[in-house]
């Protein structure tokens, strides 16, 4: 064991097992020697504001399908666009009936190209064509709050999550966002694993729930029913089996953490809720979050950090399918004012191509698409 721990150390990564899940520590820096570079982002596409058929007003959960169309929500739609920018459809019909909704939580794309949303209230998941006409529509068991991560032919995969009573006060508090598993079946629950969020919270039962989430919950699927996650401050990244339900392994490195300064204290999310007539900020951290967004492209995990380089861009770590820090680079926008919110919801990958939600000179909102090469590199 001795022999097998020294080895792994050498090559800079060091491998535990503690009860069944693997931990695995990698070192700084990566192991390849043309390790960061530095790729310009070069804008080849906007899609911005069309009256006469969408209207963005806060764009969210930016997602590019099979076939490389662009989707995008926003209030009462859930828009697509053709790879090119040209509009093609919104999805959404807003209402209590039958394929219609009212308060989505998510969607996901599936391989045809159909599109499958979860609306919470009520609780229920609809499919829809590419034409978007109604294939089926579930109701759930539960009327809690949730959120609609992944479905396969057996279960519907969503977060639930437990939100303590804060007696009148806003506080910093942990909730649990609790994996729930729907038997497609029978629709039995199952709830195995849970990721504690760090939260500024306003809770009363039965008169008012505010909340202001100081950590994403970021969930990226791998492969399969295989989807890493990260839910903390911290660098940590799970890879979770949906079928076992359990944790195989975690994925840390050495990461120097980046502090809020008055100069980058700006790039912050708000943070704000009103009740009563109050305003409620939550407390201004001190660091940033290390991870902002996960991504898969070739089998290869893209680590979107809070690591910024004035004259580089933003860094991006990738990591194998082992786990093993093996590369990094940094990716420089026109717009520095993106580097620090290149969160999940506002930021898609595909192959040598990053797609974001900013703004433009006069704040409007507007996807832009950008040639970054960055698959030579993986």
């Amino acid at each position: 064991m001795k022999f097998r721990f020294l080895v792994l150390l050498v090559i800079g990564l060091v491998t535990l097992d503690l009860a069944g899940q693997k931990i695995i520590k990698n070192p700084a820096n990566p192991e390849s020697k043309n390790a960061g570079r530095t790729l310009t982002a070069q804008k080849v596409l906007e899609i911005m504001d069309a009256s006469e058929n969408y209207f963005f007003k806060w764009p969210y959960g930016l997602k590019i399908g099979p076939d490389g169309s662009v989707y995008v929500m926003d209030k009462d739609q859930l828009l697509k666009f053709t790879p090119s920018g040209g509009f093609v459809k919104n999805f959404l019909k807003p209402g209590q009936g039958p394929g219609e909704t009212s308060n989505v939580s998510n969607y996901i794309i599936l391989e045809d190209n159909s599109i499958v949303i979860h609306n919470w209230a009520p609780n229920k998941i609809i499919t829809l064509s590419t034409k978007g006409e109604l294939i089926s529509e579930i109701r759930l068991p539960f009327a809690k709050y949730s959120e609609f991560l992944f479905m396969d032919k057996n279960n519907y995969y969503l977060f639930r999550q437990k939100v303590p009573e804060t007696r009148g006060t806003a506080k910093l508090i942990d909730i649990d966002k609790q994996l729930t598993v729907v038997s497609k079946e029978n629709y039995s629950i199952r709830e195995k694993i849970s990721f504690p969020m760090r939260v500024y919270l306003l809770y009363i039962p039965g008169e008012i729930y505010s909340m202001v989430r100081l950590v994403d919950l970021l969930s990226r699927r791998f492969k399969d029913n295989l989807f890493y996650f990260s839910h903390t401050f911290e660098y940590g990244i799970k890879l979770i089996d949906l079928d076992k339900e359990e944790i195989i392994s975690e994925i840390t490195r050495e990461y120097p953490r980046v502090k809020v300064t008055e100069e980058n204290e700006k790039y912050l999310n708000s943070g704000r809720f009103g009740f009563n007539g109050k305003m409620y900020k939550s407390p201004t951290p001190e660091y940033f979050l290390d991870i902002l967004s996960l991504h898969v492209i070739d089998g290869k995990l893209l680590v979107f950090t809070s690591t910024v380089d004035k004259e580089k861009g933003v860094l991006v770590d990738v990591y194998d399918e082992m786990g093993k820090y093996i590369n990094n680079f940094f990716i420089k926008f026109p717009n520095p004012g993106v580097y620090f919110k290149l969160n999940q919801h506002r930021t898609a990958v595909a192959k040598d191509t990053v797609f974001l939600i900013e703004k433009d000179e006069a704040e409007n909102w507007m996807i832009s698409k950008y040639n970054v090469p960055f698959t030579e590199l993986l």
